[in-house]
């Protein structure tokens, strides 16, 4: 584990230079920098300290805590479709995946999933819940029991192999206390016929009922259809049904991972969050915006080449732009980009004059044909000296295929 160490915020009231002392693992003082980098290389929870020392031998020392041997998680969640927008009663199948370095089998049971809707104009805040799991078994004791013996070479989490997968287990058998005696029994015991006649499982006989029960409660709580009330599965379908037709707000899609954690070794959480934007956006929320003047209901164009932006958006399943406009400018142009002010034009529109400033007409671009994340580019081209005959752009629709 590399770790940046910086103590640049100590300081002394007489302004004097002070004298650092850094110690890692021990009482071995390992650098007198001000900032300094250390590779701890064993796993373990460790306690840095700096010392300052000032001329007149007056010193104090604080300390952190680190732990070093357990990675944070890394979690993806997989959509089939786009991850920016959502149309009306439209819906998505998503299905988390989780790498950890540390944990050789992923619990699905470790992962926290939840589909929440924000109105517009409220604080996100009000919908963050942290997902606490009641009766977690000691989960990394189970995961060695389960890699010691040869549980694997006959079973995996989720395929069948010779024997049923973990999952097939967790949906046949309800986790009551005679069924996790039975169970538990049948590891020790071995036995056949229960799901086919063709292979036997082996009998267990150095394994503890106490162990063989453990391992039981782990394969047990597998089941996607065993999450507990209220909880989400890692893989299944969301909707976006919870908007009014008089306001649009967002929906976010979270997914978290705790691990087993290590000897001695805290637990670490990973995660993601997609928001979900109604197709219809307004210009004001721009991530970028150059020479326009953001008038919170639309974007106007001050000179030529002027340009907003809206980051990481998926045009996945989009067909076609529709923009909401007005302009006094008799020679204007909106041209579409991907990746910058300069990438690749997607489209370019002629903008007619609407007479007006406040009579908004709409444009439509030609079919995209694009997919996938990208930073989307509006940018105004004006033939002539624009002065004060301008253009704006008050909403951009993402039509759906």
């Amino acid at each position: 584990l590399s770790v940046s160490f910086s103590g640049k915020r100590s300081y002394d009231f007489d302004s004097d230079d002070l004298i650092y002392e850094w110690r890692m693992e021990g009482r071995k003082i390992v650098s007198r920098d001000r900032d300094f980098k250390y590779i701890f290389t064993k796993p373990g929870i460790f306690h840095p300290s700096l010392t300052v020392t000032d001329p007149a031998g007056a010193r104090t020392t604080a300390s952190v805590k680190i732990a070093a041997g357990n990675s944070i998680p890394n979690v993806a969640v997989k959509l089939d479709g786009n991850r920016s927008f959502y149309w009306d009663n439209s819906s998505l199948i998503y299905e988390v995946e989780v790498q950890d370095k540390e944990d050789k089998i992923i619990n699905p049971r470790n992962i926290t999933v939840s589909f929440d809707y924000l109105p517009e104009g409220q604080d996100m805040a009000s919908i963050y819940v942290k997902h606490n799991r009641n009766n977690n078994i000691p989960l990394q004791i189970t995961n060695y029991l389960i890699l010691k013996s040869d549980c694997k070479a006959c079973h995996s989490i989720d395929r069948k192999s010779i024997g049923p997968s973990f999952l097939q287990i967790a949906t046949r058998y309800e986790n009551t206390a005679n069924v996790l005696n039975a169970l538990a029994n049948k590891i020790i015991k071995g036995g056949s016929g229960v799901w086919t006649s063709q292979h036997a499982m082996s009998a267990h006989p150095d394994l503890s009922i106490d162990d063989a029960k453990e391992m039981v409660k782990y394969i047990l709580g597998l089941g996607e259809d065993k999450m507990g009330e209220g909880k989400m599965a890692p893989k299944g379908t969301i909707t976006f049904d919870k908007e009014s037709k008089e306001e649009k707000g967002t929906y976010f899609l979270t997914a978290e991972y705790k691990d087993n954690g290590g000897i001695g070794l805290p637990s670490s959480k990973g995660g993601m969050v997609i928001p979900f934007k109604y197709y219809i956006v307004k210009t004001s929320t721009a991530d970028v915006n150059y020479r326009c003047t953001n008038y919170t209901t639309s974007m106007e164009f001050k000179q030529d080449d002027a340009y907003f932006a809206f980051k990481d958006i998926d045009l996945t399943e989009v067909s076609k732009l529709r923009i909401q406009f007005s302009s006094t400018n008799p020679s204007s142009k909106f041209e579409i980009r991907k990746g910058g002010p300069k990438g690749k034009v997607l489209d370019v529109l002629n903008v007619p004059n609407t007479g007006i400033w406040s009579n908004f007409q709409w444009l439509e671009t030609k079919q995209l044909n694009e997919s996938g994340l990208c930073d989307l580019y509006f940018v105004c081209k004006y033939t002539s000296e624009p002065a004060a005959k301008l253009s704006q752009i008050t909403k951009i629709e993402f039509l759906n295929k």
